[in-house]
């Protein structure tokens, strides 16, 4: 409605008042402060194996693992922005008070006197996991190279290998303000789980990439390309889950994994030996899968291009 020509200005002063006032990132504020304990310290904030079904370590209380990233024209003068926090006159210098608050989340947190806070993370681990099991060869290379300290970084990759250019063309429209390495990151976060059109048009608004349907169309037809081993895992893994499902009592390998279900429980073995589990599967025989692309015909269909 705030592109809408025909929507009165006062009206969109509104929309964009009450955008601001919808941040959740403010309101992490008031968490924090019915969180903290009488001492001044934050605790049990991460939990081990809090998504029961994957296994990952889950946030509470205030969500530690998902603070807003801070605008970097903010980032500059964090310092200040906090300043004026304190002393009470955010409003007098910042025409967005919601994301000047928001973008200062991180700097509650602090370290004990004569202690230090490390902050640390898996780079992608998504994305090599996905890769190492798949067998997507040239991806895995691709992460030992760039760790070693003698490679591009798989965005730039990614893009190059879906498109069919030089490492250095990417490098360069990055350089000039281009949008191939952020298409490539969007791609490497939105596809790789099966992820079509519909994912890849959410997360690249959330990165402020807008493109039309036809164009994501395209980024996710050329990234299945160029990921042969990942997409075909897709039909391997449903297929083996649709086997084990239906044949009881079977154990069925499917590359690095294994499925077997027994009684009302289908489980799927890691290559850690570890099992997620899953009650009461059911199978519907109305899929239609595609075993050549991986469900890619739904999506060239939908589109209407020929494949």
């Amino acid at each position: 409605r705030l592109d809408d020509p025909d929507v009165p200005e006062p009206v969109k002063e509104l929309l964009r008042l009450r955008l601001m006032a919808s941040k959740t990132s403010s309101s992490k504020y008031k968490a924090l402060l019915n969180s903290v304990c009488s001492d001044g310290f934050l605790r049990g904030l991460l939990a081990f194996c809090g998504a029961l079904r994957s296994g990952r370590w889950a946030g509470r209380l205030f969500q530690p693992q998902n603070l807003p990233r801070t605008p970097k024209y903010l980032a500059k003068q964090m310092a200040f922005v906090i300043q004026c926090i304190l002393d009470g006159s955010l409003e007098m210098w910042f025409d967005n008070v919601m994301e000047a608050l928001g973008a200062a989340t991180r700097g509650v947190l602090r370290a004990p006197e004569g202690k230090t806070l490390m902050a640390s993370d898996l780079s992608n681990i998504e994305g090599r996991g996905l890769a190492w099991l798949a067998g997507e060869w040239w991806k895995v290379k691709a992460f030992e190279e760039f760790d070693a300290g003698t490679g591009h970084d798989l965005y730039v990759l990614g893009y190059a290998a879906s498109f069919g250019v030089s490492v250095f063309t990417v490098i360069d429209d990055e350089a000039a303000g281009g949008n191939m390495r952020l298409i490539g990151k969007v791609q490497e976060l939105a596809l790789g789980y099966q992820g079509a059109v519909g994912a890849f048009a959410t997360m690249g608004l959330a990165y402020g990439l807008e493109l039309d349907k036809k164009q994501v169309g395209a980024i996710v037809g050329a990234w299945r390309r160029a990921n042969p081993a990942i997409v075909q895992m897709w039909s391997d893994v449903e297929d083996a889950a649709v086997t084990a499902i239906t044949s009881p009592g079977t154990t069925v390998p499917c590359g690095r994994l294994q499925m077997r279900c027994d009684g009302p429980w289908f489980r799927i073995r890691l290559p850690s030996g570890r099992f997620l589990c899953y009650p009461h599967p059911q199978y519907n025989e109305q899929r239609v899968p595609c075993r050549h692309c991986g469900g890619a015909k739904v999506l060239y269909d939908e589109l209407g291009f020929d494949e």
